[in-house]
């Protein structure tokens, strides 16, 4: 039986900008942001379809 391929991390994830769109649960990396003293305001998706 033959081996596959080794696993990799998807490294790519880490160049994607972090963005929330205010709804659900805040993602770990919002709340430690907003401890930093970060507004919310800041994490605002913008509707840029108009």
């Amino acid at each position: 039986m033959t081996k596959g391929l080794p696993y990799r991390r998807n490294t790519r994830i880490r160049t994607i900008r972090k963005k929330w769109s205010g709804r659900g649960r805040k993602p770990g990396w919002v709340d430690a942001l907003i401890e930093q003293g970060k507004s919310l305001e800041d994490f605002r998706i913008e509707d840029i379809s108009q």
